[in-house]
């Protein structure tokens, strides 16, 4: 039967969970009545493995005889019920994208008014950071900059007519890390 695990905190600055977790043994042998093993996918180790401040791979010992489900239980005598577990934890990068102007999505426009974007005026650089593998399958067209400007028209730092606001950034429903997010400029118009 195969072993799922949980992880909690954050690695250090720097650094992020990769998402695969191993196991060594990968499965182990269980017993029970059929109705209850025809049920069980994996044996879950609820208890999470805490990776806080972690500078690359976390291994632990877990002894996961603790976990069993109710009617199952270890079925290899030689077996004393520990399992090695491997977090892989990488070190994040940056890649700088650029964006147009038209790749802004503005959100929650308050009704009778229309925005005129006044900075930047042409492309700019947007640095994503994270795995190096994720970041290198962005697909740059497809990303999104996000201005959500729900409660604009309560800012109080304006400049004359200007707002500014801190842009977020999506791609594929997902909300990406960024170095530093860049600020817009821009005027509301009454329709």
């Amino acid at each position: 039967m195969g072993l799922t695990f949980e992880v909690s905190g954050t690695p250090a600055d720097g650094y992020e969970a990769t998402g695969v977790i191993t196991s060594d043994p990968e499965t182990i042998l269980v017993a029970g009545r059929a109705s209850v093993l025809g049920s069980l996918e994996s044996i879950a180790i609820d208890d999470p493995i805490n990776i806080t401040g972690q500078t690359g791979d976390m291994m632990t010992l877990v002894d996961v005889s603790g976990y069993m489900p109710s009617g199952v239980k270890m079925a290899d005598a030689t077996f004393d019920g520990k399992v090695s577990v491997t977090v892989n934890i990488d070190q994040t990068t940056t890649r700088i994208i650029q964006l147009d102007p038209d790749d802004i999505e503005w959100r929650n426009v308050p009704e009778g008014y229309t925005v005129e974007l006044t900075d930047p005026e042409g492309r700019f650089n947007v640095t994503l950071t994270g795995l190096p593998a994720r970041l290198e399958a962005i697909d740059v067209t497809q990303v999104v900059a996000v201005a959500d400007i729900e409660d604009i028209l309560d800012q109080q730092d304006m400049v004359g007519d200007h707002y500014h606001i801190l842009l977020s950034y999506e791609y594929e429903g997902a909300e990406l890390d960024v170095d530093t997010p860049n600020q817009v400029w821009f005027k509301l118009n009454s329709t």
